[in-house]
């Protein structure tokens, strides 16, 4: 049964599931095996190493200049707090999970550029984040590889051209290197509720888009309008493959170059024409170096092309996980610290990038999961980036560098295919018993409609709306329908019970 419904100009009609869907037989857990596993042992050196707090901000090393903005003033007199840290989880999802809280001087009215940044990273992020999760992978991962390749280059830069420490202002992040108390997965935790608040009515797993999160919020803050507590959970989602044994030998030779411009320009009177071509030839190399140190696989025609799709799908499915791990990290921190918030009824919503997420996450959870949300998602992730339309994923196929020829890719996503253990199109499965609202776009090639279609099949054809236009209107025209998501969430989850 379908109709049109018209919301702010933007055309998207409902299809409801069969009226069996929900009452289909529980399906089959997922191996344990398919769940990748960490040494949280290797944690522990981090977990050891974290203060109880910190200076925020502290002087960049050499700058001694008076501090007179009193916005300044204030970064510097402003402390983190560790409210919790722990090794949290269950089983092969064990990680480092620290809840942070920030303490800042009061100011006597608010300051701008502290109001932008907050509006900023809403925007970029979906959320303010205190707290972060850490998985064992992530130390031995491409990621943080590629941090500490691009922290030594950038070292090695200041030091080249006499720069002092890097900063805009005389300040810089007061937390111990040692730590990485910053990274993994970012976390917004509920704020807390006193006694005369009224309750929570329940959990929403919230993962964000990449970007565009303004128009996304409008869904989350109406599910907040409405009493959710709202766990907030982002990670690097754009996989990372470690770039080929060719393409660092060239970044070598390149950098090398780089070096020999910086000694040039250094030489060079600072306002001559011959320094800004100077500069300008630095830039470029520096472009070229970041091309040759992205992450690709190099398979050409008569290639056998298994160990490709086995790294990608291997990559792949320990970035779902990380999300999926995260959030059951979260959830046990919630139900042991924070008796105001109940973990039941409990609902994952996913947006974009965070959609592709959703099934995975849900799988984890399912046990206690609710319902589920998932607005721009798809499954098949490796032929997503393929053809999606801004990004290849972090996934580049190349012969020769070029793109390799299209059968190429498509024995790989064949294989892969086979191989992947948490993709959608795995996991999307064990929901076929759950109530699932898919929101999806007709003509979406940011994130391929024809992957919203086989998550459509994967999950056994949910609820689903379906937008006339692409990826950038379904976003758009999403404010617009925050009212019937929320309207299907609580339709579709347990009443709460009195208190």
């Amino acid at each position: 049964m379908a109709w049109t419904i018209v919301s702010l100009g933007g055309c998207a009609w409902p299809t409801w599931a069969p009226a069996d869907r929900l009452a289909r037989p529980t399906p089959a857990t997922l191996d344990p095996s398919a769940w990748p596993a960490g040494d949280p042992a290797a944690l522990r050196p981090l977990l050891d190493a974290t203060p109880d707090h910190w200076a925020t901000y502290v002087r960049l090393e050499g700058r001694t200049d008076e501090i007179n903005d009193p916005y300044f003033a204030r970064l510097l007199g402003s402390t983190t707090r560790v409210r919790f840290k722990g090794i949290v989880g269950r089983g092969e999802g064990l990680g480092l999970l620290r809840v942070y809280e920030s303490e800042m001087p009061p100011a006597e009215e608010p300051d701008p550029r502290e109001l932008m940044i907050r509006a900023f990273r809403t925007i970029f992020t979906g959320f303010e984040p205190n707290a972060y999760f850490l998985t064992p992978r992530f130390l031995s991962s491409e990621e943080r590889r590629a941090d500490l390749r691009e922290e030594d280059f950038a070292r090695r830069v200041r030091s080249a051209s006499g720069q002092g420490p890097a900063g805009f202002a005389p300040l810089t992040s007061g937390e111990p290197p040692e730590i990485l108390a910053y990274e993994g997965v970012s976390m917004r935790i509920p704020r807390e509720r006193g006694a005369g608040d009224t309750p929570y009515r329940g959990l929403v797993v919230h993962l964000p888009a990449l970007a565009g999160t303004e128009y996304e919020g409008a869904v989350v803050s109406e599910l907040e309008s409405r009493g959710w507590a709202v766990l907030g959970l982002r990670g690097d989602r754009s996989m990372r493959l470690p770039p080929t044994p060719r393409g660092l030998a060239g970044a070598a030779e390149v950098e090398a170059r780089i070096f020999e411009w910086i000694e040039r320009a250094r030489r060079s009177p600072e306002d001559s024409p011959q320094r800004a071509s100077m500069l300008r030839e630095i830039n470029r190399l520096t472009r070229e170096r970041f091309d040759l140190l992205r992450g690709r696989v190099e398979v050409c025609p008569g290639d056998d092309p298994a160990p490709a799709a086995d790294l990608i799908a291997r990559e792949m499915d320990e970035r779902l996980a990380e999300a999926a791990y995260a959030a059951e990290a979260g959830i046990e921190y919630l139900e042991r610290h924070r008796p105001d918030v109940p973990t039941r009824p409990m609902v994952v919503v996913g947006f974009s990038a965070g959609a592709l997420a959703a099934p995975t996450v849900g799988a984890r959870l399912r046990d206690r999961l609710d319902a589920m949300v998932v607005v721009g998602g798809a499954a098949d992730l490796f032929t997503v980036t393929q053809k999606s339309e801004i990004t290849r994923g972090g996934v580049r196929v190349e012969c020769g560098g070029v793109q390799s020829p299209a059968p190429v890719i498509a024995e790989i996503g064949r294989l892969y295919r086979e191989r992947t253990r948490l993709d959608p199109l795995v996991t999307a499965r064990q929901l076929v018993d759950k109530p699932v609202l898919q929101f999806h776009a007709m003509f979406d090639w940011w994130v391929p409609a024809e992957g919203g279609r086989l998550l459509t099949e994967s999950l056994g054809h949910p609820d689903r709306l379906t937008m006339i236009g692409g990826h950038q209107v379904l976003f758009y025209f999403l404010p617009g329908y925050k009212k019937r998501i929320a309207d299907w969430v609580e339709a579709n989850t347990p009443p709460v019970p009195p208190p």
